[in-house]
């Protein structure tokens, strides 16, 4: 298996939204356009997302079948900031 280490801010996350979920919402949105406020604004991704270390750590545990404790990004991490 190949990998690369993520070199960034671990803690940050970014959220995805799938291309269907958005033609659904525009779709949504035209037929219900006549109840709709003007200047709306809708939120079509998820409230929160997965920071990229919960997601290493989550990875790690299916692969390994156990917790893996101080995670190696988080250690390359603090290393590259000196």
């Amino acid at each position: 298996m190949l990998g690369h280490f993520y070199s960034g801010n671990i803690s940050h996350c970014d959220e995805f939204v799938h291309i269907e979920d958005v033609v659904n919402a525009i779709e949504n949105t035209v037929e219900s356009r006549q109840v709709i406020p003007d200047q709306m604004a809708f939120n079509i991704g998820e409230p929160t997302s997965p920071t990229y270390q919960e997601l290493q750590d989550r990875f790690g545990n299916l692969i390994h079948g156990k917790d893996l404790g101080k995670s190696l990004s988080a250690t390359c991490y603090n290393n590259a900031r000196g």
